[in-house]
């Protein structure tokens, strides 16, 4: 006899193993076979958390009967006995899929759970009688059934501390029960309602987590469309001022030329004018190319679709100059205060952190020992043929009936109903994977703390940024603009002068020309003022405030309001 296969069967079904004693010696070992193929089958959904993975282990083994060689302690000989032809692999793919209803939340009607153990426990008794060679293995399948469903009222307990129950829901209902009614409540380890719904809030944390992380993306979103809204307002200011300049060399070229008609001025003259209505045609190309590539690009941040049509169509920026900013009147404590409220960054990392600090207090509880206590209230039913030797005097009186349909209904009548009240300690020594599992919650946790803080720093490191650049910017765009009042001032003068005769159209080109490189770094200038207003919003968290984008409309695709 195979000992280490008499061993397991011994272990986790005994009564079975007591059969196979009596068993002929030769088959002996292929029906022990057979009944740790059995227990790898029941075993299928109690070692797994998720029913789907119970599934996926009878499909393994479904894959052994069918042919495919497996290295395992029960597969190994149960191949060898299907090809020497003592076990039929039909039916043992019908004990694989019998058990599948195991995998079901439960069993809805009473016609199912008697299916259910006349394909499985009865399955297996026709199974094993063939295996012995019985004259008519099929009328064992509603004794193995009946067998099948003393073991199911025997594991109520059991089962009921996995939350599970393999009694009909029809029959429980008509009783005013249901699989609830068996009740079992951990006092230790996996004590209260934090610790079973811990995935259900690590759930909605992610789902929080992945809201704050859209709305990061939003805002940064956001704030590139604006700053390529600013880069488009330069590009246009820049060719109006270049168109501007062309016209002024252009009418100086062609003022010249009629003086030079007059022999009123030297031909070198002329050709200085030519000389500069070419470098303004060529700067007006350059700025007129710029403009068309920032219009493409508002349009490909703005557009879903490639349209030809709107390819072409000019983009007339309307406010060339936005509000004034009021954060950068405020100080830079405030700005901070600010900004660790409204970035999304800090709520997730602070989200991220509680989470892992759950986890951690989650799986202390799981290093305590056991202690469940569980209630029961079951049906019993009992049946049998009275004793052929009793007489039929008073003591051998009984009204408990003989057949097994019969047995069936004092099983759900209740009535001679079975309670039970009882308490289970288990208490793990070296719980390695237990253990393993809170160091790591532990260092998850610890290194959440650690880029919380480390974000709060690069938020702070953002904001002082901001401000200063805020700040460097708004004085250059002060400076910018005082030399653009000289440069005005000098070619108003200029300009007077060459009426007067004193200064030549030379003087004035150039102080146009002085003029232009001003309006053009005042614009420079004023457009990176802009995008340094754009980015400390971003620092602060007030980008969609400020600029009135609806998160909603954002999630939805669909803008229901302009900002």
């Amino acid at each position: 006899m195979n000992q280490a296969m008499a061993a397991t069967v011994r272990r986790h079904d005994p009564d079975r193993f007591l059969t196979a004693l009596f068993a002929p010696p030769d088959k002996r070992d292929t029906l022990l076979t057979l009944y740790a193929f059995n227990h790898e089958l029941a075993r299928a959904r109690e070692v797994v958390s998720q029913p789907p993975l119970a599934l996926i282990r009878l499909q393994w083994w479904r894959e052994v009967v069918e042919g495919a060689q497996r290295r395992h302690e029960v597969a190994e000989p149960l191949r060898a006995a299907i090809d020497r032809g003592e076990l039929s692999a039909n039916d043992l793919l019908a004990l694989i899929e019998a058990r599948e209803i195991e995998a079901e939340p439960s069993v809805e009607t009473l016609d199912a759970w008697r299916g259910y153990l006349l394909a499985s426990a009865g399955g297996l008794a026709v199974t094993a009688a063939r295996l012995l060679r019985a004259p008519d293995p099929e009328a064992l399948r509603p004794l193995g059934a009946a067998y099948g469903a003393a073991g199911v009222l025997r594991s109520i307990a059991v089962l009921a501390r996995q939350h599970r129950c393999l009694l009909p829901n029809d029959v429980l209902a008509n009783h005013g029960l249901s699989p609830e009614a068996v009740i079992a409540q951990p006092l230790l380890a996996g004590f209260g309602l934090a610790t079973n719904e811990r995935f259900i809030r690590i759930a909605k944390r992610n789902a929080q987590i992945t809201d704050m992380v859209f709305k990061q993306q939003v805002v940064a979103t956001v704030t590139q469309v604006e700053n390529i809204y600013w880069d488009l307002v330069n590009a246009y200011e820049l060719e109006q001022i270049n168109e501007r300049s062309l016209g002024f060399a252009n009418k100086t070229l062609s003022d010249d030329q009629k003086q030079l008609e007059l022999k009123a001025i030297p031909a070198m003259q002329v050709m200085t004018d030519q000389s500069v209505v070419a470098t303004a045609e060529g700067n007006l190309t350059v700025a007129r190319a710029s403009l068309r590539l920032n219009e493409l690009q508002m349009k490909n941040v703005l557009t879903k679709v490639d349209d030809p049509a709107i390819d072409e169509m000019p983009v007339v920026p309307l406010d060339l100059k936005a509000e004034p900013d009021p954060n950068g009147d405020k100080s830079m404590d405030d700005l901070i205060a600010e900004a660790e409220k409204k970035r999304p960054e800090v709520a997730v990392y602070q989200m991220t952190a509680e989470k892992e600090k759950q986890s951690l207090k989650d799986i202390n509880s799981e290093l305590l020992p056991s202690l469940n206590v569980y209630g029961l209230y079951a049906g019993v039913g009992t049946a049998g043929p009275k004793n052929p030797i009793c007489s039929e005097g008073a003591a051998c009186n009984t009204n408990l009936p003989t057949d097994f349909p019969s047995m069936f209904v004092n099983t759900f009548n209740y009535s001679s109903p079975e309670y039970q009240f009882g308490m289970t300690l288990s208490i793990n020594l070296r719980n390695r994977q237990a253990k393993a599992d809170q160091f790591r919650a532990v260092l998850d946790y610890r290194q959440s703390q650690i880029s919380f803080e480390q974000q709060k720093k690069n938020i702070l490191f953002d904001v002082r940024n901001s401000k200063f650049a805020l700040e460097q910017d708004q004085a250059r765009v002060e400076a910018a603009q005082k030399a653009k009042d000289l440069a005005q001032r000098t070619f108003d003068i200029t300009k007077q002068e060459q009426q007067l005769g004193a200064k030549s159209s030379a003087d004035t080109l150039l102080a146009e020309n002085a003029l232009a490189v001003a309006e053009s770094a005042l614009d420079t200038a004023q457009t990176q003022f802009e995008k340094a207003k754009a980015d400390i919003d971003r620092a602060i968290g007030e980008t969609l405030e400020r600029t009135g984008v609806s998160i909603d409309d954002a999630k939805l695709g669909v803008v229901t309001h302009a900002p």
